[in-house]
């Protein structure tokens, strides 16, 4: 598969296969094959200076058995295939990684933004909130951005 590649020993033991897609963040490659009912495992799998040894900071880990079938192998494939269309959504990509690093680095950045020029309403599959995104978009830059869980004590409005 373009874009692919094998970690670890994933070509010598047909168990378990560790694997990376350029461009595309491990976590994302597992929400969206649960999404599709595929079953793997996204992280850094407890193995962080493997991880540092491959240049990596996480794996995509499809794991075989006797259980599965060829149907199995063809339900990965599909979505793969599916996690490289929607990844061709490089705005949408760039600006679902922007909210989360935001969400995660400057937990401050929770209030409505009066001057928002774009704002879209989402569900976050991996925390279960209802999150409303506000942007400030300058040339095609995000300049700023925040967020409003609508279930949480209301906050005022940041000054600016």
């Amino acid at each position: 598969m373009p874009g692919a590649r094998l970690v670890g020993s994933a070509r010598h033991r047909a168990g378990a296969l560790s694997f990376v897609l350029d461009g595309i963040h491990p976590h994302d490659i597992g929400t969206i094959l649960d999404a599709e009912g595929v079953a793997v495992r996204a992280g850094h799998h407890c193995a962080q200076p493997v991880m540092k040894r491959y240049g990596v900071s996480a794996t995509v880990r499809a794991s075989f058995g006797v259980y599965n079938s060829s149907d199995d192998i063809d339900a990965l494939v599909r979505g793969l295939a599916k996690v490289r269309r929607c990844s061709a959504d490089v705005e949408l990509r760039d600006l679902y990684q922007q909210v989360i690093l935001d969400h995660n680095r400057k937990p401050r950045n929770c209030y409505v933004m009066s001057c928002a020029t774009r704002t879209a309403d989402g569900h976050n599959p991996l925390c279960g909130d209802t999150v409303k995104v506000y942007l400030r978009i300058s040339g095609g830059r995000i300049e700023e951005i925040s967020f409003r869980v609508p279930d949480a004590p209301s906050a005022p409005p940041r000054p600016r």
